[in-house]
């Protein structure tokens, strides 16, 4: 093939792919997994608030709402998105060599006696082009589909942190409605104790009870101010934007989670991570055409001379060839089939991850919905009845007040650890939905098996 047509196979083998176009392949994949899509703002329009996050910010907000307005409003995600760019660039630099001009001349007098002239093209870069291309383009795709994975990540933190919130926002109304009942009982205590029916040393627990109950709720109020503070920075709201409200209350979500052998295999099908690994390992098979190529033509350029002397042109062609006779770079080649190795086996790896984090995801699921269930039908109903026994031994006078603070501290607990299960519960579901949608959950342990609350309530009732 002649040395123009193979420039104008490469020309036309160069398209056109901006970052725009690149972040509308993001979206097709975190829209078709999950309804999900980020919008790309430039670094100018972050100052001011996405009208869509204006008027969401209007209402209460729920879990949804706090995902759209961090895939709109958040820096770290835009962060994230721009670096799609990056490969995007590198498909733009896979493009034809620049020609190379030569002239030269000899002066005789002041004047040019002889003229040469010469121009080139690197057939070797030419030809490896389409290649570099392909690989470049197999990159882009690894790209898109890490920052779809990227998206749906994101909005999973989002969410898990807005569930986080209202769990500590629900502990301190448990503890403040705690404090109210502790302070109730200190009154009530002093006023039996001016009426030489009960002692000082009764009325000094009631008062040490509620002096606790202060101190638990300072504690729960900074841990919800935290957990506040945690969801803005996902959000990417500071300021006056600061100043939302999260709707009330905090149920249990309803369904149960797929079966585990559909889990594994929708989670495999859908993984956005698998698709990006399966086209980091294309990009560098590619890659490794691209440099046995280089090993085997490094250097050859071939283009036009020209020549004036005398006043008279003349032409002829021109052409130039290194000899792969030391360096056939072994080492390039090398090189990429090493990190070809690396992917194969991260690939590996990823879906054996992939197929755990399912698993895992859907026991947790199904762990928290169990305690729920189990602290609503059983365990609340059992230290509320404990307390209301040893109430009426209290007030009969045959038990002392410190067997009632146990009896009340039980509940306490017990509640408190519903909330904490109630929010594994939300959390594994979420988990559970970003494992379907295509994304890569982070790993989640067990519940917390500490007994606290079996130690402060094992002497209920008792003197």
């Amino acid at each position: 093939m002649r040395c123009e047509h193979l420039l104008m196979v490469a020309l036309f083998a160069v398209g056109c792919v901006t970052p725009e176009a690149a972040t509308r392949g993001v979206g097709r994949w975190s829209v078709a997994r999950s309804g999900i899509e980020a919008e790309r703002r430039a670094p100018s329009e972050m100052d001011e608030l996405h009208p869509a996050v204006a008027e969401r910010l209007r209402e209460p907000l729920d879990a949804d709402g706090a995902v759209s307005i961090a895939l709109r409003q958040s820096p770290e995600l835009q962060a994230q998105l721009a670096k799609v760019d990056i490969a995007v660039a590198e498909l733009w630099s896979a493009r034809p060599p620049n020609p190379e001009v030569e002239l030269e001349a000899l002066m005789n007098d002041g004047q040019a006696s002889a003229i040469e002239m010469g121009a080139g093209i690197d057939i070797g870069a030419l030809l490896r082009m389409p290649l570099r291309r392909r690989a470049a383009q197999a990159q882009l795709d690894a790209a898109e589909l890490s920052a779809a994975a990227d998206v749906l990540r994101y909005a999973y933190d989002t969410r898990v942190a807005f569930h986080r919130h209202q769990a500590d926002l629900q502990l301190v109304e448990l503890y403040r409605t705690a404090m109210e009942t502790f302070i109730a009982a200190w009154e009530a205590a002093e006023s039996m104790a001016e009426a030489g029916n009960l002692r000082q040393l009764d009325v000094a627990q009631n008062r040490a009870a509620y002096e606790r109950s202060r101190v638990d709720v300072a504690q729960a109020e900074l841990k919800a101010l935290m957990s506040r503070e945690e969801l803005q920075v996902l959000l990417g709201l500071d300021g006056r934007q600061t100043e939302w409200r999260p709707i009330e209350g905090f149920a249990a979500p309803e369904a149960d989670p797929p079966e585990v052998e559909a889990l594994e295999r929708v989670a495999v099908e859908h993984s956005l991570v698998l698709g990006a690994q399966e086209q980091t390992l294309l990009a560098w098979s590619r890659q490794v055409g691209v440099e046995r190529m280089r090993g085997a033509i490094p250097e050859a350029h071939a283009g036009l001379f020209a020549e004036r002397e005398d006043g008279e042109w003349s032409f002829g062609p021109a052409a130039g060839l290194a000899i792969p006779v030391f360096d056939q770079n072994q080492g390039g080649i090398g090189r990429t089939r090493a990190q070809l190795r690396i992917a194969q086996h991260e690939l590996t790896q990823k879906a054996i991850r992939i197929r755990s984090l399912a698993r895992r995801a859907r026991a947790s699921w199904l762990n928290a919905a169990e305690r729920v269930r189990f602290y609503d039908e059983t365990l609340m109903p059992a230290r509320a009845a404990v307390l209301q026994e040893t109430l009426l031994q209290y007030n009969a006078m045959n038990v002392g007040v410190f067997q009632l603070l146990q009896a009340r501290r039980a509940v306490i607990d017990t509640a408190r650890e519903r909330v904490e299960a109630m929010f594994d519960l939300w959390r594994a579901r979420a988990q559970v939905e970003l494992v379907v949608a295509g994304g890569e959950p982070p790993a989640m342990g067990g519940p917390d098996v500490s007994g606290e609350a079996m130690g402060t309530g094992g002497d209920d009732g008792g003197h």
